[in-house]
C-alpha cells in the first residue's frame, strides 16, 4: 500500500517483487487469512471447505466454494473458513440472516410434508410470518435468504457463491428467490450474511440447566427422563420419575413458540401431574399411578405440545418414592407386606392345586375299585349260574 496515495497493489507469485518507495506491506487482520510474514498465502478451497470473503471497499461478503487456490483481490480479506455441512435424513438446521429471517434446511422432505404450512414469526420484531411449506429433500423452506439492503452488482457470481446459490433458492434479486430447488441437496455451505442458530435445551434429570447447545435438531422419536416432586391429597410428598417417548414433528412451529422444547414439555407435564396428584390419596396413587399420569398428560388435550411442533407418544412412570424417610419406611413396609401377601396367595394356590390333584386321584382310584368289584360280582354270578345248570 502506498502510504501517500493509499493505493493498493497486489502481486501474485511466483515472481520477485521489489517494494517501491513510500510503500509498505499490508498485514492481514483476520485470523482466517493464511500468511507467512508479510506474504499472504493462497487459501485452499476444496469440496469440503469454502471461504467467506469480505470486500472492505464495498462491504460486500461473498462465499467462494469453487475448488481452487484462492487469492484475495484488492481490499479483500478472508473472514472465516466455512466447512461443508451434511444433513442426515432426520436432521434439521436453522439459519438466521442478518435481517432476522429464518431458513429451515431439512435432511429429507418428510419433515416439511409432515407439517404442511406452519408459520414462525421473524426474529426482527416486525411481526412478519415465515412460512414453512413442503420442499424437496435437503433444500431450504420457502423462506428467502436475507441479503444486504443494497447488494453490489454481481454479488454471488463467478467464484463467489451467493446466499441463494448454495441452498438452491435462486440468485439474489431474481423472481425465483423464494422457491426451493428441485434437486436433492443435503450438503451445503452456510451462505454469506447468515449463521447457524444455536438453541440451549434443558438437560439433566430435573431439567433445571439449559446448557445443552443444539445446532442440529434430531427429529427422530427419543426417550427423555424427568424427575420432580408432587404431593398427594393426604399431604405425602412423592419424588416421581417419568420417561417421555417424544419427537419434534414441526421445527418452524417449535421455533416460533419455544427455544427449549424439552424444558417446556417437562415443566408443563409436571404442572399437569401435580394438579392431578393433589386430588388423590397415597393409596389411590399407588393403585393407579400410571392411569393418573396418563390422564394428567393426555386428558386435557395435547394442544400445548402440538402448537410447539412436539408430539408425545407415551409417558411411563419409572419409579416413585416418598421424600419423608419415615413415610418412605412405612411405604416400603406396605410394599413388602403386599409382596408377602402375593407370595402367600401364590403358595396357597399351589397347595390347593396339589390337594385338588390328590383328591382327583383318590376319586379315580375309588371309581376304578368300584369297577373292579362289579366285574368280580359279575364273574361270581356267572359261575353260580353255570354250577346250577350243571347240577340240574
Amino acid at each position: 500500500q502506498n502510504t501517500q496515495t493509499g493505493a493498493i497493489r497486489v502481486e501474485r507469485g511466483e515472481k520477485i517483487v521489489y517494494v517501491e518507495p513510500l510503500e509498505e506491506f499490508v498485514k492481514p487482520t483476520s485470523r482466517a487469512q493464511p500468511s507467512r510474514g508479510n506474504v499472504w498465502l493462497a487459501f485452499e478451497i476444496d469440496l469440503e471447505t469454502a471461504a467467506l470473503v469480505r470486500n472492505s471497499e464495498t462491504g460486500e461478503q461473498r462465499l467462494v466454494s469453487t475448488p481452487q487456490l484462492f487469492y484475495c483481490g484488492k481490499y479483500e480479506q478472508i473472514l472465516e473458513e466455512r466447512k461443508l455441512i451434511r444433513l442426515l435424513d432426520y436432521e434439521t438446521i436453522i439459519l438466521v440472516s442478518n435481517q432476522g429471517e429464518f431458513t429451515f434446511i431439512h435432511g429429507s422432505a418428510d419433515a416439511a410434508q409432515a407439517g404442511e404450512v406452519t408459520t414462525t414469526t421473524a426474529a426482527d420484531g416486525t411481526g412478519d410470518d415465515i412460512v414453512d411449506a413442503a420442499v424437496p429433500a435437503g433444500s431450504a423452506t420457502t423462506v428467502p435468504m436475507a441479503r444486504p439492503p443494497h447488494p453490489p452488482a454481481g454479488a454471488g457470481v463467478g467464484a463467489g457463491v451467493g446466499a441463494g446459490a448454495d441452498l438452491g433458492l435462486g440468485k439474489p434479486g431474481s423472481d425465483d428467490e423464494s422457491k426451493a430447488a428441485p434437486e436433492h441437496k443435503r450438503a451445503f455451505f452456510v451462505p454469506p450474511y447468515s449463521s447457524v442458530v444455536s438453541l440451549n435445551w434443558s438437560t439433566g434429570g430435573d431439567k433445571t440447566s439449559n446448557s445443552l447447545r443444539v445446532k442440529r435438531i434430531d427429529r427422530r422419536p427419543q426417550f427423555m427422563n424427568y424427575s420432580f416432586l408432587c404431593r398427594t391429597s393426604d399431604n405425602v410428598e412423592l419424588a416421581l420419575t417419568v420417561t417421555f417417548f417424544w419427537e419434534i414433528v414441526n421445527v418452524p412451529l417449535m421455533l416460533k413458540f419455544t427455544s427449549d422444547p424439552p424444558g417446556d414439555v417437562c415443566h408443563h407435564a409436571r404442572s399437569a401431574v401435580i394438579n392431578q396428584v393433589t386430588k388423590v390419596t397415597l393409596e389411590d396413587f399407588m393403585k393407579n399411578f400410571q392411569t393418573i399420569v396418563d390422564r394428567a398428560i393426555f386428558g386435557r388435550g395435547v394442544s400445548f405440545y402440538e402448537e410447539r411442533g412436539v408430539k408425545i407418544h407415551t409417558v411411563e412412570v419409572l419409579h416413585f418414592h416418598c421424600k419423608d424417610p419415615a413415610i418412605e419406611k412405612v411405604l416400603q413396609q406396605i410394599i413388602q407386606e403386599s409382596t408377602n401377601r402375593l407370595n402367600r396367595l401364590q403358595q396357597q394356590e399351589s397347595e390347593n392345586e396339589v390337594a385338588v390333584h390328590r383328591i382327583r386321584g383318590d376319586i379315580d382310584e375309588e371309581r376304578l375299585r368300584g369297577d373292579l368289584l362289579d366285574i368280580r360280582h359279575a364273574h361270581h354270578r356267572s359261575e353260580a349260574l353255570m354250577e346250577g345248570e350243571a347240577e340240574a
